[in-house]
């Protein structure tokens, strides 16, 4: 009998039904089987072991494109190999797919019923897998989605497991799987992990059972081409047909370089025959058992070239390469040195993979297909009067030697990961190129050992000593040194008898300001973002002690554009950041999408106590909706991820989609009255004692089309009150498209409750039945979700008489008792502290403002005021805490207003200056900013390109139906 080469190992079965006995090898029936992958040597082409007789032909582990092994580790308390994505992918797809494969021998048929193995994530809260059983056709079994498993550093209780095991040891039963011949066997996704994050994997152990009676067939073990082995089930799968690829330069096979070390598993090889030329050659390889003779057909072809091309700084291409596949690169055929910068003061630093920088090529890397090369340019570092410079040492692709001012030195220091930045060890030093004034900031981490970091000038003097860690309740804490003296070098010395982490270094030159100072006051320029991150800078420093005194930043009215900065540091403590008015002194940034997620994508990090903020808008605008992500909706997006404590917002509107605001800190507390929170999924989010007063909560349109279900909270508290929402409104701006509900669980067992809350007339409409989502992430039930005292927009209760939602423990009553409503009053939420008196607007009025012979002067009253802001026809003109402010106005034309600032800093009301001319369109008369909506009902600040619709301040839609405005 002869079997056609192109035949799969299926269709070969089926031919061979009609053997006879003799050609039979045994007959099993549930036969148990068990294969074992251990999985623990943290490397390539590793194998299961099988019980009982030699039943299969192979086994293997394969995976994706969008994973490597990164090594062997045991901080889980045993070996395992660890996976890590090349980038972070937050779908499972064939990128981030796992394969624990098997193959039965010809004749058998595997079929599963219980797959087992231990998993364990390192160092990150990120991570998920999705488990499935993959039949031998291709299709798959589900049996687990979503699966978070333990992370190694179990001795931490607000990160372990609830037992404080150090991995996760998952079982599952297989259920409807489809038996089949060939290849079979468990399938992992592991997604929404970061890069520089991994998850390691051990012991996976697949039960079943086989049947089917084994055939005697020719099966092919391995060969030698050019002296190089292959083994047969890597080259040709389940088929009998395979294409085998040489390197250029290696002699073609052929009748006089021949195959050599041809072995079967199963059978009696023939004479190999070959057919070609010197660029290709046909080998067939016969072999024959029993009666049988199949021919294993061989197509032996040279590697293609692949074209790299070199794109230059200015997006051109100025160089092309050939590299055969699979070769490394080699050498650069372009030295980067010699491609020009586009612009005065900068560099072309490297071959980079992306046009926006990220991970470099080198010259080791594979070429797998047709590539770009992309000349990446960044500014030439100076010791500066007044520029910033920013070390991210939480990327895994910061590369010191693009830096001219930033130079690491010793044997010991290495990227660790995304979140212990780097490490360093033994006698570690950096060296910073500064100007002739400086604030330099270090952010520690509170992992590792570490002693203090000792600063020293160019003549190895002593300048400072700043702690080499964090505080152990907060990780990222920034500790800071101010210098003057001649601009040149100062050295951060690391020696350590540990090992320490440095998650980054910043560089504020500062000999000239782009901000004013009266006293305790720091003015930023309307409009300024980098007089802002300047300000930040130096209050970082200054303020860096808990007991530090009160420090007000002040913004004008204005856009302050931070382009795609994120991370923006609060790390003072006592700060407070005023502005000047709610809807018109926006901070915002625009992070590219690819780095969402919490700690990644946030706008501003507030790691300092005591933080004031007040009229503000506060937008990250990551793009959301996919506009430029070719419509791939979704991304977390934090305003402000806030791990202080006693933290208070006043008037303070914050804008994103998803994790608008996160309180890291489990343990704090914190206040925001008066204010307006937008967002989609989980856009109020963490720990901690929080109370919400009297503000607004507007839900956004959780897709393009306006349409999907939105969530308000994902609290992970474990204190006594967690989260309190008090007399807040909660509007949806989807227009009934979408649904909505209160909040679902996160972590621990939160505690979340509405009283008093007003449904405007879309939200009344649009609240789910459930009014909660019945059962929350990572299998966690409430320890209280609860709703009191709920009211539509004309007053009238709708409160539920009851209302019952199902968690993983059971049934839980969400409507309070007035007892249970009563727990939870802000003097017994506050008892020893009492934001809201923080918060007061002081009246002017009583201050007597008044204007003659080119001064305002105004009495301090007793109320708490500390001073004024005054202004000019409603543009910011100074700030006077003395009761005098000289001004060049002509009153006859000119109005002059004051607000009282409070303790913290806030201002108050406006009130006009006697002796100035009262207008009309006067900041104490003008109509309030309309209100605009792009067509997807999405509230922007001002209209740019596109049809938009404007509502009035009054709440009247202008025109019929609105007034739609196309801006073009």
């Amino acid at each position: 009998m002869s079997i056609s080469p192109r035949l799969s190992m299926l269709s070969l079965l089926l031919v061979l039904c009609g053997m006879t006995y003799a050609q039979q090898e045994s007959t099993l029936v549930d036969e148990p089987a068990v294969a074992t992958f251990p999985f623990n040597e943290g490397t390539d082409q590793q194998t299961a072991t099988f019980s009982g007789p030699d039943y299969f032909i192979n086994s293997r582990v394969t995976y994706g494109e969008g994973l490597f092994i990164k090594d062997k580790n045991n901080g889980s308390g045993f070996d395992m190999t660890r996976f890590e994505p090349t980038e972070q992918n937050n779908s499972a797809d064939d990128t981030n797919a796992i394969r624990f494969l098997i193959q039965p021998k010809p004749g058998f048929v595997f079929t599963p019923v219980r797959v087992s193995l231990k998993a364990t994530r390192f160092g990150t809260d990120n991570g998920l897998l999705d488990i499935a059983w993959q039949n031998a056709d291709g299709s798959a079994v589900t049996l687990a989605t979503e699966v978070k498993p333990n992370r190694n550093n179990g001795a931490n209780p607000a990160i372990a497991s609830e037992e404080g095991q150090k991995f996760s040891d998952l079982t599952y039963e297989v259920t409807g799987p489809t038996p089949g011949e060939g290849a079979c066997g468990l399938l992992v996704n592991l997604y929404h992990l970061q890069g520089g994050k991994q998850i390691g994997f051990a012991d996976i152990v697949i039960e079943g059972v086989l049947n089917g009676t084994g055939m005697n067939v020719p099966v092919l073990a391995s060969f030698k081409a050019n002296g190089r082995e292959y083994a047969a089930g890597d080259v040709f799968g389940d088929r009998f047909e395979a294409t085998l690829e040489l390197p250029n330069g290696e002699p073609m096979i052929g009748a006089d370089n021949p195959l050599t070390d041809v072995t079967a598993l199963n059978g009696t090889l023939g004479e190999l025959t070959y057919e070609g030329s010197e660029t290709d050659c046909k080998v067939t390889i016969p072999l024959t058992a029993g009666e049988l003779q199949m021919d294993y057909v061989l197509n032996v072809v040279y590697k293609p070239y692949f074209t790299l091309e070199y794109l230059g700084c200015d997006g051109r291409v100025m160089a092309t390469q050939q590299v055969e596949k699979d070769a490394a690169i080699g050498k650069f055929d372009l030295d980067i040195a010699d491609v020009p910068a586009t612009k005065d003061g900068y560099k072309a630093r490297g071959w980079f993979k992306k046009a926006v920088a990220g991970e470099k090529f080198t010259t080791a890397d594979v070429v797998t297909a047709d590539t770009r090369l992309y000349a990446v340019q960044t500014e030439i570092e100076e010791a500066s009067t007044h520029k910033k410079y920013v070390f991210n040492l939480g990327d895994q692709y910061f590369y010191a030697e693009d830096h001219e001012a930033f130079n690491p030195a010793g044997d010991k220091f290495y990227f660790h990961d995304s979140q212990h930045g780097w490490a360093f060890s033994g006698s570690n030093k950096i060296d910073l190129l500064v100007g002739p004034k400086a604030t330099v900031t270090v952010n520690l981490c509170r992992y590792g050992s570490a002693d203090d970091i000792i600063v020293t000038d160019a003549d190895g003097n002593e300048l400072s000593r700043l702690p080499g860690k964090s505080s152990e309740d907060v990780d990222g804490e920034t500790v800071a040194f101010n210098y003057e003296g001649e601009g040149g070098t100062v050295t951060l010395n690391l020696s350590s008898s540990g090992e320490m982490y440095i998650h980054g270094v910043k560089i504020a030159n500062t000999a000239e300001a782009d901000f004013d100072t009266q006293g305790d006051w720091y003015i930023v320029r309307a409009g300024d973002a980098g007089g802002l991150i300047d300000v930040l800078d130096v209050v970082n420093g200054k303020n860096a002690g808990k007991d530090a005194p009160r420090a007000f930043i002040f913004l004008p009215d204005g856009i302050y554009d931070l382009d795609a900065t994120v991370k923006t540091a609060i790390s003072g403590h006592n700060i407070s950041l005023i502005g000047q008015s709610m809807d018109n002194t926006i901070i915002v940034t625009k992070p590219d999408k690819s780095i969402e997620g919490l700690g990644s994508a946030d706008m501003l990090q507030n790691s300092g106590s005591n933080l004031y903020m007040q009229d503000l808008t506060l937008q990250n605008s990551l793009d959301y909706y996919g506009a430029l992500s070719g419509g791939q909706v979704g991304g977390r997006a934090a305003v402000l991820q806030d791990a202080g404590t006693r933290t208070i917002g006043k008037n303070v509107r914050m804008l994103s989609c998803q994790d608008t605001y996160y309180s890291s800190n489990g343990s704090q507390q914190a206040y925001w009255e008066d204010c307006d929170i937008h967002g989609t999924v989980d856009f109020i989010c963490g720990g901690g004692d929080v109370r919400f007063q009297n503000t607004t909560i507007s839900l956004e349109p959780r897709n393009a089309d306006g349409r999907g279900g939105r969530t308000i909270t994902a609290p992970t508290t474990t204190t006594q009150f967690g989260y309190v929402f008090d007399g807040c409104t909660i509007v949806d701006l989807a227009y009934g498209k979408g649904d909505w509900n209160f909040g679902r669980t996160w972590q621990n067992q939160p505690i979340c409750v509405f009283l008093n809350t007003t449904l405007d007339d879309n939200s009344r409409n649009t609240i789910v039945g459930s009014r909660w989502t019945q059962k929350g992430m990572n299998s966690k039930d409430p320890k209280l979700f609860g709703e009191y005292a709920t009211k539509d927009a004309a007053g009238n209760d709708i409160t539920p008489a009851s209302n019952i939602i199902n968690s993983y423990g059971g049934a839980f009553e969400t409507i309070l008792t007035d007892g249970q409503a009563a727990q939870f009053a802000y003097d017994k939420m506050f008892a020893d502290w009492d934001p809201a008196m923080l918060t007061r607007q002081l009246d002017a009025e009583a201050a007597r403002p008044a204007y003659a012979d080119g001064v305002v002067t105004f009495q301090l009253t007793n109320n708490g005021m500390t001073g004024a802001a005054i202004f000019r026809n409603g543009v910011f003109a100074g700030i006077s805490t003395d009761g005098l402010f000289p001004v060049d106005i002509d009153p006859a034309t000119d109005e002059l207003s004051i607000r009282a600032i409070n303790a913290m800093g806030g201002l108050g009301p406006a009130a006009h200056v006697s002796g100035t001319m009262t207008k009309v369109g006067s900041p104490a008369a003008a109509r309030r900013p309309d209100v605009i909506y792009n067509m997807m009902g999405m509230r922007v600040q001002a209209p740019s390109h596109g049809l938009y619709i404007i509502r009035s301040a009054e709440g009247r839609l202008q025109g019929k139906n609105g007034k739609k405005v196309v801006m073009k």
